[in-house]
């Protein structure tokens, strides 16, 4: 599966003037790389998030403790292709 594929279910909902308004200092994100990688990535994360608490849910069903919500903490760490063909 090509990862353009994995965002079919993923809708864009940001709208090129948001898009803009979340660009951090010196970081030209384009509407195309925010469709090509950021939503794409996006949709993993939603289902990796859903497989661990399912994985949760199931596991304490199983030891027959009460079900509770658990954090999901998310770093991500981006540096744009021009950093390495510079050097």
């Amino acid at each position: 599966m090509c990862i353009r594929d994995s965002r079919s279910s993923v809708p864009m909902m940001l709208s090129e003037a948001e898009v803009e308004a979340l660009r951090g200092a010196n970081e030209p994100t384009s509407m195309v790389e925010v469709e090509e990688v950021f939503l794409p990535l996006t949709r993993l994360i939603n289902l990796h998030v859903a497989a661990s608490r399912g994985l949760a849910r199931v596991t304490d069903d199983f030891v027959g403790r009460p079900s509770w919500p658990r954090p999901y903490v998310v770093a991500v760490s981006y540096t744009h292709l021009d950093v390495y063909k510079r050097q």
